[in-house]
């Protein structure tokens, strides 16, 4: 089954891809949709119920073609949708407890 593309899922598009990532691509998920003047080219803090999460994490998962580290700090709320993500990415996934 081909998966389907959207903005922030492009499973489907093999030239998608994390080698050239730049943070400021998320950007356009948070409420602002762009970050201030001030903040850090290396790291953003995203906010559940605040930030577009669940498309943030599907942009990123679905480049994603080697392998890939995850972290969440919340459990057991439901991650349907970035879970199938996870499940067909190609390379390896692996949970962090």
């Amino acid at each position: 089954m081909a998966g389907k593309t959207s903005k922030s899922n492009v499973i489907s598009d093999v030239t998608q891809t994390l080698q050239k990532f730049d943070l400021l691509e998320l950007q356009q998920y948070t409420r602002e949709q762009s970050y201030s003047n001030t903040a850090s080219k290396d790291f953003h803090l995203f906010y559940v119920g605040r930030d577009d999460v669940h498309d943030i994490l599907k942009y990123v998962l679905s480049r994603a073609s080697v392998s890939l580290y995850l972290h969440s700090a919340r459990r057991g709320h439901n991650l349907a949708r970035i879970s199938s993500l996870v499940r067909r990415a190609k390379g390896v996934f692996r949970d962090a407890e």
